[in-house]
């Protein structure tokens, strides 16, 4: 797969305040401990719609958005002209 990961695909390498990054930081943190749980639980247990929706709930009361704005906004100053 590598020779097909090109670099205008993955995040680039932005300057955050350190407020934002602290929170991105945190944020992530959050997530991707609960994320990897819930993903060892699906394999396990498998999936149903019900579980879907409580998973993907949990992750907007995890500060998901929140997180999708701060990466937004250092890929956008990143990218200013």
């Amino acid at each position: 797969y590598a020779p097909y990961i090109l670099d205008e695909y993955n995040y680039p390498p932005v300057f955050m305040t350190t407020e934002d990054f602290t929170s991105i930081s945190q944020i992530e943190t959050d997530l991707r401990s609960y994320a990897e749980s819930e993903k060892s639980k699906f394999v396990k247990n498998g999936i149903t719609d019900k579980s879907w929706t409580a998973y993907l709930e949990k992750l907007d009361t995890m500060k998901i958005d929140e997180l999708i704005k701060l990466k937004q906004k250092g890929f956008d100053d990143f990218y200013k002209e």
